[in-house]
């Protein structure tokens, strides 16, 4: 754990890099460092000759200390999780929007593929970032391993616990509400929420989805509407056909993401359940294979690209030396398309 001096040599070298204090001009006094970091003056003096030893600044006795021009950019690390053999496409294309916004600014941005379920997330770095971009899952043991490297963490999940900094996360309790009112809406009174087994631990963000939606189906429902939940804990034949058999006992589903969509898709063509006639089916993230379903995939869209672009503003204003306990709510957009869409009882009547 880095200690009080290095921390406060991290934040001043953060406000350089960010172009507060400007090459060749004096930095505020230690005293008044002291006040903006919230730290002792001991602690700054400390802190300042660290930065000299590592080229950032000059001290001139009697005089004060001065910026040094620097060849090193701001270094952040944005953490991106693997789903299962492949990137997780909403913090992928976050990534992606942060980069953009980051092209032509004073930081180096690079990711860093974290293996599902793992807990070292493979930290270990040559240079300590100045700020990491977290976007990935969280519990405990990744929360205390990030925590460990000392540096600020713009955190892009949801947790259950508050978290020291900025945290950008999507709403996931107004996500499940919202599909509970559109199912409601399209005629569904037996309403089931799909989700997966996370390696035997509770998934925040997916418990609080459910939450939403039991809160929703009270709030819109009448009393003959029923929810349940259904946990898939593998990918297989075996245990598609066992989802078909569930989904022959409902009419509406609100799956914990786009991807989960896929397999209720399956499962229902192997079932003969016709999507959205028997069942209507919505997901979560918004990506853009949804329109490529069949049907295409009505969702809740977090908007991945406005997660990124957030991140970058917060990692600027960090950089700026402006870090403060932040939390930043992203609300769910309704996208309806025909597999929630259905028919009503005078379309039915035509079609047969």
């Amino acid at each position: 754990m880095p200690g009080k001096s290095e921390v406060a040599a991290r934040k001043i070298k953060s406000m350089i890099l960010s172009g507060k204090f400007p090459t060749d001009s004096r930095l505020p006094s230690e005293r008044a460092l002291a006040k903006i970091l919230k730290s002792s003056q001991g602690t700054v003096t400390k802190a300042t000759t660290l930065l000299e030893a590592d080229g950032f600044i000059k001290k001139r006795h009697g005089s004060g200390n001065y910026v040094l021009k620097s060849s090193h950019p701001a270094n952040i690390c944005f953490l991106v999780e693997k789903l299962n053999d492949k990137l997780n496409p909403v913090w992928f294309q976050a990534y992606e929007s942060f980069y953009l916004a980051a092209s032509g600014s004073p930081v180096e941005t690079h990711a860093a593929i974290v293996l599902p379920n793992e807990t070292e997330l493979g930290l270990n770095f040559p240079r300590v970032p100045d700020v990491i971009v977290a976007g990935l899952s969280l519990n405990p043991e990744r929360v205390e391993k990030l925590l460990s490297c000392g540096c600020p963490v713009v955190w892009l999940e949801q947790y259950s616990e508050k978290l020291p900094g900025t945290t950008i996360c999507f709403d996931n309790f107004a996500a499940g509400e919202m599909a509970a009112k559109h199912l409601l809406d399209q005629g569904c009174r037996k309403i089931m929420y799909f989700t997966s087994i996370f390696k035997e631990r509770a998934h925040y963000p997916s418990s609080v989805r459910f939450e939403g939606l039991l809160r929703g189906i009270a709030l819109y429902g009448s009393p003959d509407c029923s929810v349940s939940s259904y946990a898939l804990n593998a990918d297989s034949e075996m245990m598609l056909m066992e989802l078909g058999d569930v989904l022959r006992t409902v009419d509406g589903v609100f799956a914990f993401s786009d991807k989960y969509s896929t397999y209720v898709g399956r499962a229902a063509h192997l079932a003969r359940i016709r999507i959205p006639e028997d069942l209507a089916l919505i997901g979560v993230d918004g990506l853009p294979m949804c329109e490529l379903f069949n049907p295409p995939l009505s969702t809740l869209s977090q908007h991945p690209e406005r997660l990124g672009a957030k991140a970058f503003d917060s990692v600027m204003e960090i950089l700026a030396g402006r870090e403060a306990d932040n939390r930043i709510v992203l609300q769910p957009e309704l996208v309806i398309r025909e597999s929630s869409r259905k028919p009503s009882a005078s379309e039915s009547k035509e079609a047969g």
